[in-house]
């Protein structure tokens, strides 16, 4: 599955069983769960949201922000009081940020499909995907590439 995302897309991946399952055409924001799994979500859906903070001399690196926002605008929120959306990058910081997350609730992180990049464009050489992830239906997994006209 290592030739599905290109070098410069997330490379550390913790979905959650049959996910990304790209249900609808709009799934294309990840969220993370209290289990520390990763779901492939409507990215207008308001959702509580991790922010990473860079600056020097910041009190935490990590930040959950626990007012629920589309993740278009914890994006603009993170990227205006903070750094950027978090972006999970091994096993570790995962756990660290499913210790974070309230039971029974998602945090947005800074995953989005396009295909699965880090809203920062940061590159990670850690892998953790297991040989039948990601799950994108019955028959060959396949890419395709859609145009946006301006």
């Amino acid at each position: 599955m290592s030739g599905y995302y290109g070098a410069s897309e997330a490379e550390f991946r913790n979905w959650g069983a049959g996910e990304p399952n790209l249900e609808s055409a709009t799934q294309d924001c990840a969220g993370i769960q209290h289990t520390g799994e990763w779901r492939d979500l409507q990215c207008d859906l308001l959702n509580f949201f991790l922010c990473f903070d860079g600056r020097t001399g910041a009190l935490k690196s990590k930040i959950l922000v626990e007012t629920a926002m589309n993740w278009s605008d914890a994006h603009s929120y993170c990227r205006k009081h903070h750094t950027d959306l978090l972006s999970v990058r091994n096993q570790a910081e995962n756990q660290e940020v499913q210790s974070m997350v309230p039971e029974g609730k998602l945090a947005w992180i800074g995953l989005f499909q396009d295909s699965w990049k880090w809203s920062d464009g940061s590159y990670s050489s850690f892998r953790y995907l297991s040989q039948e992830q990601p799950v994108l239906g019955e028959g060959p997994n396949c890419s395709c590439l859609r145009q946006e006209m301006e």
